[in-house]
């Protein structure tokens, strides 16, 4: 039954011919999306600017071009004399190198002797043991 079903949806259809493929409606999604931001964002600048200064024109007229002398600051904050101290500040000193150790002379050498007998290992399987 179902080795039937597959080639009767699969003949071609005298109109077929002559369909034409869907548009691609993500791409008319997308471009909606972003046009309508982007047409939003400019309104909101262009209104936003108007109306800042539509304010700036209405608070100019309506209080009137009258502005008070301004407010000396000595009225409201009293002179202050100058403070003067002197600060001492003990910083460390800088970290001096330390010198570095002597190193210690090989302990043979201490005693005054030369190495210029035999290897002081005795068992190796390459050499012949020396009979001393």
């Amino acid at each position: 039954m179902f080795a039937r079903k597959l080639p009767i949806r699969s003949r071609a259809g005298a109109d077929s011919l002559h369909k034409t493929p869907r548009p691609n409606l993500v791409w008319l999604f997308t471009m909606l999306t972003l046009g309508t931001g982007a047409v939003t964002g400019f309104a909101t600048m262009v209104v936003g600017s108007f109306l800042t200064d539509v304010q700036a024109a209405a608070g100019t007229y309506l209080h009137g071009n009258a502005s008070a002398d301004p407010i000396q600051a000595a009225t409201l904050f009293p002179p202050v004399p100058p403070v003067t101290k002197v600060i001492d500040v003990y910083d460390p000193p800088p970290a001096a190198l330390q010198p570095r150790p002597a190193s210690r002379p090989p302990e043979n050498a201490s005693e005054g002797e030369s190495h210029s007998g035999s290897s002081p290992i005795h068992s190796t399987p390459s050499q012949p043991e020396h009979d001393d």
